[in-house]
């Protein structure tokens, strides 16, 4: 039964891999930029310095430490790489990183619970999504399996530097995204000795409640103003109900065999009542907020829910020791489900996400064929030969994409005509150009607009090209 775990564990990570390079390689490496990864990078990652990025933050896409990061990786870009390509290789090394944390794990728990979660995040359609995205989310779902490494080990051995080095990493995460906060409070949470209530006085937990706290005040109250103007702005879904739906959905389903699985272990009622409060930690952020914060903010939670996963699948695996089948079956069942998903992606993210445009974890339009705004850049080259008159770009056309993919081409950013969050496209002149999207009763509503018929030029994917007479 020994050679038939090590030939499992063998075919299940080589498939993993293989599995995970072509859909990242052919889906997500070579897709273009979108709107939020294009704004990141030229609004923030242009600035001058770090110090002018950390008291820059005026909204939530100024990702701070990921922004500085990225500043100083696009400055090694060489010259025969596409840059966008460059770039997303910074994000891809994290997840990486995010998949060899949980690897650790076998530490702590039994290889094949760890080598099944490992299988079933990499294979995950989030995992995809983000695992080249130009924003801070996989590093901060890296940054938080790092924290919980920490903090296995300070359990079982506290001592000064693995509080140093919690401090230190919680510090970074924060520094990522501030809603990771919530995340080591799950974290703390799982740390929490619930059956023996007198050790809650104990050095080691106290110092995975305060160190996080306490990076958070270090980080953000020298920029206490930026923080109240970016809680002002009203940012996030209008569909509360919604992200919170497509949140527990999306781990439900990349996860669904291991959890079913984890769920039959035994524990202390104190124990599942502490389960329960770690898994809804995140529902009250997103019921009482208005808009609710976008779903994809709180994807870093998924360590602390793989936590848990872990946990239960490390019991029922020991229970299932001398039935040894039990771990080929649940490696096919990964491989299966993650299979399914790729294979109904487009009506699951229908079925959830219906109603929105908004999908952060199953099909995102960005990762749409259909999406291709560097080819639209260029089709409005060959159009004018170079020479751009003014170009109107709307929002629901994506016009960040159009500027990044306009200055790896050479265009000037004064070509492009957009509406700002604080000022209004007027008017536009005779001869401009006007890129909307295929999105039902947009032309019309540009047409009451500016009062004018543009004439239609052409397309590429989603994104219409018209002329204005």
């Amino acid at each position: 039964m020994r050679k038939v775990t090590r030939m499992t564990n063998y075919i299940l990570l080589a498939v993993s891999i293989l599995m995970v390079l072509h859909y990242i390689i052919n889906r997500a490496l070579f897709r273009d930029l979108w709107f939020d990864e294009a704004l990141t990078f030229l609004n923030f990652a242009m600035l001058p310095d770090a110090g002018t990025i950390y008291r820059n933050y005026t909204i939530p896409n100024n990702q701070i430490l990921f922004t500085i990061l990225l500043k100083y990786w696009s400055m090694w870009a060489p010259s025969f790489l596409r840059l966008d390509f460059f770039l997303r290789l910074l994000p891809l090394a994290f997840a990486g990183g995010a998949i060899w944390m949980v690897f650790l794990w076998r530490r702590f728990f039994s290889r094949k619970a760890v080598y099944l979660i490992m299988a079933a995040l990499a294979l995950s359609l989030p995992f995809e999504i983000y695992s080249v995205a130009l924003r801070g989310y996989m590093p901060s779902l890296f940054l938080i399996l790092l924290c919980i490494n920490i903090a296995l080990r300070f359990n079982r051995r506290a001592d000064i530097l693995g509080a140093i080095g919690y401090f230190a990493t919680s510090l970074a995460a924060v520094a990522v995204l501030p809603s990771n906060i919530v995340v080591l409070g799950g974290i703390a949470l799982w740390f929490m000795p619930v059956k023996h209530p007198k050790q809650w006085l104990r050095f080691r937990w106290w110092s995975l409640v305060a160190a996080p706290l306490l990076a958070m005040a270090l980080f953000y109250l020298p920029i206490l103003d930026s923080v109240r103007g970016v809680l002002a702005l009203k940012e996030g879904w209008d569909d509360n109900g919604a992200a919170v739906l497509l949140f527990y959905v999306s781990f439900l389903l990349s996860f669904f065999v291991l959890i079913a699985v984890s769920c039959l272990r035994r524990g202390h009622w104190s124990r599942w009542l502490k389960i329960a409060g770690i898994v809804l930690l995140p529902l009250p952020f997103f019921l009482l907020r208005n808009p609710a914060p976008f779903p994809r903010v709180f994807f870093p939670y998924w360590g602390v829910l793989l936590l848990i996963l872990a946990d239960g699948l490390n019991s029922f695996l020991a229970r299932a020791r001398r039935n040894r089948i039990w771990y080929s079956v649940l490696a096919g069942l990964v491989v299966c489900c993650a299979l399914g998903m790729q294979r109904f992606r487009q009506p699951l993210s229908q079925v959830f996400v219906k109603g929105t445009d908004m999908d952060d974890y199953i099909y995102p339009s960005y990762a749409l064929p259909d999406f291709q705004p560097h080819a639209t850049v260029q089709k409005l080259i060959e159009m004018k030969g170079g020479q751009l008159p003014p170009v109107y770009v709307s929002f629901q056309a994506d016009f960040y994409p159009m500027i990044f993919y306009g200055m790896l081409n050479g265009i000037d950013s004064g070509v492009w005509r957009f509406d700002g969050p604080r000022s209004k496209v007027d008017m536009l002149g005779p001869g401009a150009l006007v890129v909307l999207s295929d999105r039902p009763g947009e032309l019309e509503e540009f047409r009451k607009r500016f009062g004018v018929t543009p004439e239609y030029l052409g397309a590429c994917g989603f994104q219409r090209i018209y002329r204005l007479p």
